[in-house]
C-alpha cells in the first residue's frame, strides 16, 4: 500500500507540471509574440485548478486510507479465520481421538452387553428348563382333599327302650382327608391318602375301618391322622386293557352297601382286564380278579382273606337305556374272625364254663387259670346303631 502512495503522488506532480508548463511556454510565446499579460482571472483559474487538484489528492488519500483500513480488516479476518481453522483442526483432532476412544468404549460396552445377553439367555433357558421340569412333575400329580364338620344325634324308639339302655346322643364330628395321586412314570401310578382316625381314652386308635370321622371330645386332645389309602398301580401304555394294583385302595369293582360299606377301603391286590367294543349293544367287558387280605395271623391259626373275581359288562339298549350287569364270586376264608372282631365272645373264666371261647392256655382241671385273653373290639358294624337294627342275644348266641 505504501508503494501505491508514492506512485500516485509523482503522477499528480507531473500533472501539475504539465499544467504549469504550457503557461510558461505561453508566457514565453507571449513575450515572443508580444501577447497580452496574464490577467487576474487566469491566476484565479489556476488557483482553482490547484485547489481542485489538492481536493482530489485529499480524496485519493482518504480512499487509500479506507482501502488500507479495509485491507487491515480483511487481514484481521484472515488471521482470525486461520486461527479458527487451526482451532477447529485441533478440536477435530481431539474429537477424533475422543471419538476413537468413544467408539472403542462403545464397542467394549456392546461386547459386554452381548455377553450379558448371552448369559441372560442361557440363564433364562436354564430357568425355563428347571421350571418346565417342575411343572412337568407337578402336572403329573393331583392333589385333593376336604374338611367336614357336622352334628349328629341319635333317638331310639322301640319296645323296651328306656332312658337307661337307649339314651339320646348328641355329638359333633370332624373329618379331614388329604390325598395325592399321579403318574410315577408312563406305566406306573401311585397314590397316598391321609385321613383322621379315632382317639380312645386319649390314645390314637384306628379300630373303625369304615369311618374317618372323629368326635370332638376327650378334653381337647390332639386328633389322630392315619393312612387311609396307599397303593401302586401298573397300567402299561402298551396294553391299555391291563391294570395291576396292590395296597390299600378304593373299590375297583361294582358293589352295593349290602356287601361292602361305602367308606371301607379294602386291602390286598386286584387285577383288571377291560376290553372296549364297537358293538351297538355290548360296549365293554371287564373282568376283575381280587385277593382281599383282612386278617393275618402271626401265630397259630388261619389267615383271613377273600379271594374271587367279578365279571361285568356295559350294555346299551337304544339311545336312552344303559345297563351294567355284574356277577361277583368271593370265597371268604377265616370269616369267623370278622364276627369275633365285631362282637367278641369272651374267653372262658373256668375250664368247665360254656358259651365262651376256651382259653388257649387253659391248664388241667384244678390248676389256677391265667388272666383271660380279651380280644379287641373292631368297629366294622358302623351302621348297627340305628332304629332298624339292634343286638340281641348273649354269648355265642348273640346276633
Amino acid at each position: 500500500m505504501n508503494k501505491l502512495k508514492w506512485l500516485v503522488l509523482p503522477a499528480l506532480s507531473l500533472t501539475l507540471a504539465a499544467q504549469t508548463a504550457p503557461a510558461r511556454r505561453s508566457s514565453a510565446a507571449s513575450r515572443q509574440s508580444q501577447a497580452p499579460a496574464v490577467t487576474s482571472d487566469d491566476i484565479r483559474a489556476l488557483r482553482d485548478a490547484l485547489a481542485e487538484q489538492q481536493r482530489q489528492i485529499q480524496q485519493l488519500r482518504q480512499e487509500l486510507q479506507r482501502r488500507d483500513q479495509a485491507m487491515d480488516q480483511q487481514e484481521q479476518k484472515l488471521n482470525q479465520l486461520q486461527t479458527a481453522t487451526r482451532d477447529a483442526q485441533s478440536k477435530a483432532g481431539a474429537a477424533s481421538e475422543q471419538s476413537t476412544e468413544g467408539v472403542s468404549k462403545l464397542q467394549g460396552d456392546v461386547s459386554d452387553l452381548k455377553l450379558n445377553q448371552t448369559n441372560a439367555a442361557v440363564s433364562t433357558q436354564d430357568d425355563q428348563t428347571r421350571i418346565g421340569a417342575v411343572e412337568g412333575l407337578v402336572n403329573r400329580f393331583r392333589l385333593s382333599g376336604d374338611v367336614r364338620v357336622r352334628y349328629e344325634n341319635f333317638f331310639q324308639r322301640y319296645d323296651g327302650c328306656i332312658e337307661a339302655n337307649c339314651p339320646q346322643r348328641h355329638r359333633a364330628r370332624i373329618r379331614l382327608r388329604l390325598g395325592i395321586d399321579g403318574k410315577l412314570n408312563e406305566d406306573f401310578i401311585g397314590a397316598l391318602y391321609l385321613a383322621t382316625g379315632t382317639n380312645v381314652n386319649a390314645t390314637a386308635s384306628f379300630t373303625d375301618p369304615v369311618s374317618t370321622n372323629q368326635t370332638l371330645t376327650e378334653f381337647y386332645d390332639r386328633k389322630t391322622i392315619g393312612l387311609d389309602r396307599g397303593y401302586i398301580s401298573y397300567q402299561p401304555q402298551r396294553w391299555k386293557w391291563l391294570q395291576l394294583t396292590g395296597g390299600k385302595f378304593a373299590y375297583p369293582w361294582i358293589r352295593t352297601p349290602m356287601t361292602f360299606d361305602n367308606d371301607l377301603n379294602p386291602e390286598g391286590f386286584f387285577e383288571k382286564f377291560s376290553f372296549d367294543f364297537g358293538n351297538p349293544i355290548v360296549k365293554s367287558v371287564t373282568f376283575t380278579g381280587m385277593q382281599l387280605l383282612f386278617n393275618e395271623i402271626s401265630g397259630i391259626g388261619n389267615d383271613g382273606n377273600a379271594i374271587g373275581g367279578q365279571l361285568s359288562s356295559k350294555l346299551q339298549v337304544g339311545r336312552l337305556v344303559t345297563m351294567t350287569p355284574a356277577i361277583t364270586i368271593l370265597n371268604w376264608n377265616g370269616a369267623d374272625a370278622i364276627a369275633q372282631a365285631a362282637f367278641p365272645v369272651l374267653p372262658c373264666a373256668s375250664a368247665t364254663a360254656t358259651g365262651c371261647i376256651p382259653n388257649p392256655n387253659t391248664p388241667a382241671v384244678g390248676t389256677p387259670l391265667p388272666p383271660p385273653i380279651t380280644p379287641a373290639v373292631r368297629l366294622i358294624n358302623a351302621n348297627a346303631f340305628t332304629n332298624a337294627s339292634r343286638i340281641v342275644g348273649t354269648g355265642t348266641g348273640q346276633r
